[in-house]
């Protein structure tokens, strides 16, 4: 079972993550989606044989090229920005990561097209800052919805966040909770989908 079987339920289309990816963007101008990836050490450690943190890097390298392929058709109008939460912290792993935080959502900084989406495997380490690390991505998303509107006039819609993850958060903040928007039931903790956003488990 990969990690990313819940993009047909969350994109409501072919069994083909990639193919799902369509973001309404005929309605704007530019899409705004950052994939939020716990690789903490939960991760590391095997369920039903196979490690959460294995199985998410099989996945992505099976995903990246279809996203980069697409990227130069149906997803041209969409930016990714990746960021990972875990024992070095939480960091953006595309684009120039390098930059002070108040530039990351310049052109330049982690937002990248589709067709240019890429980055290393990741390893797993550490605790689970989920709260720090949402709110950490949502500050640049907001960011480069008002940039690409100001700078380039251009519209975004609203900040798609995808999250990966294998449990619950270590650290804990009502407003990083409430910013990525209420869950749907406890029925659907598991998935934990909000306004804007969904939850895709690590683990069956």
């Amino acid at each position: 079972m990969s990690v990313f079987d819940d993009f047909d339920e969350m994109f409501a289309g072919s069994a083909d993550p990639a193919d799902d990816m369509q973001f309404n963007t005929a309605s704007y101008h530019r899409r705004i989606v950052i994939l939020l990836i716990d690789v903490s050490g939960s991760t590391r450690f095997a369920e039903k044989g196979t490690r959460p943190i294995d199985e998410l890097n099989r996945s992505l390298r099976a995903l990246l090229p279809e996203i980069r392929e697409q990227g130069r058709g149906p997803l041209r109008s969409v930016e990714f920005a990746v960021v990972t939460f875990g024992g070095d912290g939480v960091r953006a792993v595309t684009g120039d990561a390098r930059r002070p935080e108040d530039e990351l959502a310049d052109d330049g900084g982690v937002f990248v097209p589709a067709s240019d989406l890429d980055f290393d495997d990741l390893t797993a380490s550490g605790t689970t800052p989920m709260a720090q690390a949402l709110e950490f991505a949502l500050r640049p998303g907001d960011r480069r919805v008002r940039y690409l509107a100001d700078r380039h006039g251009l519209q975004t819609g609203q900040v798609r966040l995808v999250l990966f993850s294998d449990g619950e958060p270590n650290d804990v903040h009502r407003e990083g909770r409430r910013r990525a928007g209420p869950r749907e039931g406890e029925g659907d903790a598991q998935r934990g989908r909000g306004r804007g956003g969904h939850v895709c488990p690590l683990v069956p």
